[in-house]
C-alpha cells in the first residue's frame, strides 16, 4: 500500500491550549466516543469527543509524495479527482498541490457547488501545463465548513502518465 492511514487531529486541550506545552499522551476510542489524554505544563487531563462535539471547521489531507518508486524519471500528470458526499451551502473542498518538493503547496482547484459530488485539479492546472512533468508530486485537500457540517471525501486519485512505453530500452 503506498498511501498508509495515520491520524492528524488538530485538537485544542479544553484548557483552550494548543501550545508548545501540550503533550499528548494517549488517545483511545471507545464506542463512539473519543478520549485525549493530556499535559500541559504541570497539568493533566482527559478530554471526551462525542456525536455532540462540534464539528471542525477545516480537515487537510496531505498525500505522500509520489514519485511512482522512480523519482529520476519525469512523470505526466493528468489531474487529482476528489470524490464527495454531495457538498451542502457554505461547504467548500479545496485542492492544492507541490511540484518536485516545492517549499509551499500551490492552489489549483476549489469548489463549493452545492450539490457537487467531484472536484477536479485537471493538467491545465497542474505546474507546467504544457504537459505538466513532474519528478515528485504532492497534493493537499483542505475541507472547509460552516461548524455545523463538514465535507466527506469518499476517495481521492492521482492520474499520471508514467511514459513507460515511451522509454527506450
Amino acid at each position: 500500500n503506498l498511501f498508509p492511514e495515520a491520524l492528524n487531529y488538530a485538537f485544542s486541550i479544553s484548557t483552550g491550549n494548543s501550545g508548545s506545552t501540550v503533550q499528548i499522551g494517549a488517545i483511545k476510542g471507545i464506542g463512539n466516543d473519543f478520549y485525549i489524554a493530556w499535559k500541559d505544563s504541570s497539568t493533566y487531563g482527559v478530554d471526551k469527543i462525542d456525536e455532540t462535539s462540534s464539528y471542525a471547521l477545516t480537515g487537510t489531507y496531505e498525500s505522500l509524495i509520489v514519485d511512482d518508486r522512480n523519482p529520476g524519471n519525469e512523470k505526466v500528470g493528468v489531474g487529482v479527482i476528489v470524490s464527495h458526499l454531495p457538498l451542502v451551502a457554505s461547504e467548500t473542498i479545496t485542492i492544492k498541490y507541490k511540484h518536485n518538493r516545492q517549499s509551499s503547496f500551490q492552489t489549483g482547484a476549489t469548489n463549493s457547488e452545492v450539490g457537487s459530488k467531484v472536484t477536479k485539479l485537471y493538467n491545465s492546472g497542474l505546474p507546467g501545463a504544457e504537459g505538466s512533468r513532474f519528478l515528485e508530486f504532492e497534493w493537499q485537500t483542505t475541507l472547509t465548513g460552516p461548524g455545523s457540517t463538514t465535507p466527506t471525501v469518499t476517495d481521492q486519485t492521482f492520474i499520471y502518465d508514467d511514459e513507460d512505453n515511451e522509454r527506450p530500452d
